[in-house]
């Protein structure tokens, strides 16, 4: 699978499957729905009004994609960092600390998909 960063298109070297967005190869990756395959990434929240305007969704690129990953990454080294110097970590920091691997362990299941 090669993807470019900029616009988040993607192409399979192996079947020659191409897209447009990390959301588009998520769908096609799991057979998911625009709505579902978007909560799946976080990129959807419904905020109980009905829909007014594009019906377009807006891409999310590759690049997004690894900049969410990187921020969970650095969460992550936060907390391992206070571990090591002896730290207490407290409740709320175990909490992020699990939202975060959840979300790079998702993230990482999606681009490893076939």
């Amino acid at each position: 699978m090669r993807i470019h960063l900029g616009t988040g298109a993607y192409v399979c070297m192996s079947c020659g499957e191409k897209g447009g967005d990390v959301l588009a190869y998520h769908m096609r990756s799991t057979g998911l729905g625009f709505v579902e395959a978007a909560r799946k990434l976080g990129a959807y929240e419904d905020d109980g009004k009905p829909h007014e305007g594009a019906t377009r969704p807006n891409p999310i690129s590759a690049r997004v994609l690894l900049q969410s990953v990187a921020g969970e990454l650095m969460v992550a080294c936060m907390v391992a960092s206070d571990c090591a110097k002896g730290r207490q970590i407290s409740e709320e920091d175990w909490q992020r600390i699990k939202t975060a691997a959840a979300r790079i362990t998702y993230v990482a299941g999606i681009a490893n998909a076939k």
